[in-house]
């Protein structure tokens, strides 16, 4: 398919001024999977934010798991694991409300996932290969100060917890009021100030 005149003619079309929200919404995605298709993944990425942020309300499930898949990629791409990441777990809730309200034989659903597994694998692929030691980043509302940043107010960007910055964790549960952290009492991950060889008892 030719999706760079896809996109122009698309272009042409988010313009009209007797465009309904839900129209719009439709055009605005088919125009960020144009940019997905053509790999431009900086344009894709934007376009695909915009979409999600302002349009939300007028994709359908399974549109709105496409999209939000192909967000993922594009994080991905530009080495943005942890938005990367971020979006995979959207899209798991969204698998989730798409598999209880339609038969799971659905031939794109599927597609999706396939395309969510391959990702998470890079990732996987990427992070090991860099001696990664902590990857805990808090994000969120923040309702009642959850996310123990010091202050309630919403928390859009992944934030990086500078107490828990070079220690090892083994276990995160989150829930409305707290955000429950089990790590290790010391820096033993920490090579250059490693004084238990590993023990985790320094």
């Amino acid at each position: 398919q030719n999706y760079s005149l896809c996109l122009g003619i698309l272009g042409t079309l988010v313009e009209k001024p007797d465009l309904s929200q839900a129209q719009q919404a439709q055009y605005l995605a088919l125009q960020a999977i144009s940019f997905v298709k053509l790999k431009a993944w900086e344009e894709a990425k934007t376009s695909l934010e915009s979409t999600l942020f302002n349009h939300s309300d007028h994709l359908s499930t399974l549109l709105a798991l496409e999209l939000r898949t192909n967000l993922a990629q594009c994080y991905q791409k530009s080495k943005d694991y942890w938005s990367s990441q971020t979006e995979l777990i959207r899209c798991n809730g969204l698998s989730k409300l798409y598999t209880s309200q339609t038969p799971q034989d659905d031939q794109k659903f599927q597609a999706l996932e396939l395309t969510q597994f391959n990702i998470k694998a890079i990732i996987k692929a990427q992070l090991s290969s860099k001696n990664t030691i902590n990857l805990l980043r808090v994000q969120g509302s923040n309702i009642n100060g959850a996310l123990g940043i010091g202050h309630e107010d919403p928390c859009y960007k992944l934030y990086k917890q500078p107490e828990m910055a070079k220690k090892p964790i083994f276990r995160v549960e989150c829930g409305d009021f707290h955000t429950i952290v089990l790590a290790a009492g010391c820096n033993c991950c920490d090579y250059n100030n490693d004084t238990c060889q590993g023990k985790m008892v320094c």
